[in-house]
């Protein structure tokens, strides 16, 4: 006779501590079967086919959390869920093809008790994992409303920051960023364009970053990249701009440098402001220089048009 883990279904979710450290906890999902939707719905990632257990936990009072998971033979995916058993809303899911771990900082959610699901990817065999939920520490800067003001300077001296234990900033607050695989674990800076909108950012290697005009929860992208960007646009000037910084294709933060200064583009940076040449008869060389020179807007070209 094959016994089912304890925690085979929903409501007999084992509950998790939560506490400052994560201590790893060993269990199993050998011989689990599938929860029915009418009870939660299938996971979006992972290839579901079934044998899942299940865990609960209650979210800090600093709402500040931190989810990790290794799976046997990295075979092991999870999902988060707001709710109760049959009236679930998925928070989050990782897999084998995702990090293991991600962390939270939701204030909102203090309190609360949340449903963790796990389950062996594409599979219903089940497999073995370890599992810890700690209460996580997350920089100051780690929302967009908490944005560290930067002073622009005329030399780059580049200042060291965090985005160890960072969450991912809700999507109702600023879309996911247009470049560099963003996974979350953003931390939030910002800074007034100077008058002549011109400025450049540098990052350093591995991280990404998004510029954006408006404010939290109305937020326009600007620009995204790595590192050095060059801007030159007076519409700019002394507009409040909100910056995103954030690992290349990884949750997982740590240490990075971060310069934003003002700078000086040559006088034809723009095409509107080429430099008329001569055309002399002998060939007489003069030094021009592109340093921090910026892109030219792309505009689109009718084709039509131009074979009319």
């Amino acid at each position: 006779e094959i016994t089912p883990p304890a925690n085979d279904h929903c409501a007999q979710a084992i509950e998790l501590p939560v506490i400052g450290a994560c201590i790893m906890e060993s269990f199993s999902s050998v011989h689990a079967t599938a929860e029915g939707t009418d009870m939660a719905p299938n996971p979006s990632c992972g290839l579901y086919q079934g044998g899942d257990v299940w865990f609960t936990f209650t979210v800090p009072e600093s709402g500040a959390f931190w989810v990790s998971m290794y799976g046997e033979g990295n075979n092991a995916s999870w999902a988060l869920y707001q709710g109760q058993c049959g009236v679930f809303t998925e928070m989050h899911c990782s897999s084998q093809t995702a990090e293991m771990s991600y962390s939270f900082n939701r204030s909102d959610l203090a309190g609360q008790t949340l449903y963790l699901r796990t389950w062996r990817y594409f599979s219903q065999q089940g497999v073995a994992f370890d599992l810890c939920v700690r209460e996580n520490v997350p920089p100051t800067n780690d929302l967009c409303a908490n944005a560290l003001q930067l002073a622009l300077t005329d030399s780059c001296s580049s200042v060291q920051y965090s985005n160890a234990n960072a969450a991912a900033e809700g999507t109702d607050v600023a879309a996911n960023p247009s470049c560099g695989i963003y996974r979350g674990g953003d931390v939030w800076f910002t800074f007034d364009a100077p008058a002549s909108g011109q400025f450049s950012t540098t990052i350093s290697a591995n991280y990404y970053l998004t510029l954006y005009s408006g404010s939290c929860g109305q937020l326009t992208e600007l620009a995204c990249g790595n590192g050095t960007m060059a801007f030159n646009d007076p519409a700019l000037g002394g507009t409040a701009i909100m910056a995103r910084a954030y690992r290349f294709n990884s949750h997982h933060g740590g240490d990075f440098t971060l310069c934003i200064k003002n700078t000086t583009v040559p006088a034809n940076d723009h095409c509107a402001d080429a430099i008329a040449l001569p055309v002399t008869a002998g060939c007489e060389l003069m030094p021009f220089n592109n340093y921090n020179a910026t892109l030219e807007a792309y505009q689109s070209v009718d084709f039509d048009d131009l074979i009319r």
